[in-house]
Parts: C-alpha cells; sequence; structure tokens
C-alpha cells in the first residue's frame, strides 16, 4: 500500500511538473509567434520583431496606471530604439481598432499600438493591468511585470540594459 502511495505522488508530481512546463512554453513560444491588428486594421505580426529588444505592453483605455505608463514607454522606445528595442502595446477589452486609435491621438505615444483580443490575453496568461513582457532577442521571455510600477522607467530600464547588453556583445 506504501509504494502504491509513493508511485500516485510522484506521478501527481510529474503531471504538475509536465503541465506547468506545457503552459510556460506555451507562453513562452507565443511571447514573439502572435498576430494582432494595427490601428488600420491590418494583420500585425509579431514574429517580426525577432532580433530586438521588446516590450508587450498589455494595457486598456479604462485603466488609468496604464494611460499614465505612456510617456515613459514612449520615452523609453525613443532613448533606446536606435539600439534594437521597440515597445509594443497591445490594446485588450478596448474597442475596436478605430477606437483605439482614437482614444491615443491625443497622448503622444511613439511606439507600435495595436489591438489584441482575448486569445492572446489568455495566451499570455494576463491577469492584470498593466502587464508587461519584457523579450529577449531570440522572442523569449525574460520578464513579466504585472500592475503599476512605482519605479518604472528605472526598473524596465536596468532590464532593458541587461539584455541590450548581452545583445552588443554578440555582434
Amino acid at each position: 500500500m506504501t509504494g502504491r502511495l509513493v508511485l500516485l505522488g510522484a506521478l501527481i508530481m510529474a503531471l504538475a511538473v509536465f503541465s506547468s512546463r506545457s503552459s510556460a512554453e506555451a507562453v513562452e513560444k507565443l511571447a514573439i509567434d502572435f498576430e494582432a491588428t494595427t490601428l488600420e486594421g491590418r494583420v500585425f505580426d509579431g514574429s517580426r520583431l525577432k532580433g530586438h529588444v521588446v516590450l508587450l505592453d498589455f494595457w486598456a483605455v479604462w485603466c488609468p496606471p496604464c494611460i499614465a505608463a505612456m510617456p515613459t514607454l514612449s520615452r523609453l522606445d525613443h532613448d533606446l530604439g536606435e539600439r534594437g528595442f521597440d515597445v509594443v502595446g497591445i490594446a485588450v477589452y478596448s474597442g475596436e481598432p478605430k477606437d483605439v486609435a482614437q482614444f491615443i491621438e491625443d497622448k503622444e505615444t511613439t511606439y507600435t499600438v495595436v489591438v489584441g483580443d482575448e486569445d492572446l490575453t489568455e495566451r499570455f496568461e494576463v491577469i492584470g493591468f498593466p502587464t508587461y513582457f519584457l523579450l529577449d532577442v531570440d522572442g523569449s521571455i525574460y520578464k513579466m511585470y504585472v500592475g503599476e510600477m512605482k519605479n518604472m522607467k528605472e526598473e524596465l530600464e536596468q532590464d532593458i540594459e541587461t539584455l541590450l547588453s548581452r545583445t552588443d556583445s554578440k555582434r
């Protein structure tokens, strides 16, 4: 009887490890291989970002911390863009592309903004807004940030610099 319990316990642990690994692998695979809709209504292919350090910003028009972060994200995109860094804002639960375009018209965003769907938020397991995914040049998730960040620019800049320096050293 004890042997069966040990075997059953080992099986449960193996399933737990396998299922969490499968979930993480699914998100990681999707980190760079995703599609969304541009504000002009065309298909945006995330895989074109491969080779860049990328910050994916899942946000919504009704989320005050998301909107408050836009100037910081624009600064990061502007300051680090020439070194191979991109910000992609993914608006979700925010209406059609034309609605999002109208919303950000006066926000002075300098980075790419696209519209994602519920499937995309589920694939990335977004649990709150804003949610950021920092991707390395291979398109793998380096770090995830959820919610409002007190020292956003400094924290993101430090992590982005870490990834950019890895890229610089490979060149």
